[in-house]
């Protein structure tokens, strides 16, 4: 038997979550609403740091089921280079090679 719980998921710390996703093509549950269903006992939760340093601390629950934070690491934007070595700089660059 594969798990279909009700899973919510709740942020503490410099972040915020921007949706859900269980992978379920036939569902119509909101993306925002901090809970679903999972999907063959999947959830993926899209979290994103607001600038400030600290642990953003990610806890999912359903009931019946131990709950345990997992803490993401957010760094300060203020003097982060954000230019050519992060992943956004790296991939504008490839793009913009000339192909021969």
């Amino acid at each position: 038997m594969v798990a279909d719980n009700q899973v919510a998921v709740s942020i503490e710390g410099p972040g915020r979550l921007l949706g859900l996703c269980s992978g379920d093509p036939a569902s119509h549950e909101n993306p925002k609403a901090g809970r679903m269903k999972v999907f063959n006992g999947l959830l993926l939760a899209i979290v994103q740091s607001d600038g400030r340093p600290g642990d953003i601390a990610v806890r999912a629950s359903s009931p019946g089921l131990t709950s345990q934070p997992v803490y993401i690491q957010s760094l300060a934007l203020e003097g982060l280079d954000l230019g050519e070595r992060s992943g956004l700089g790296a991939m504008r660059s490839t793009l913009q090679q000339p192909t021969r």
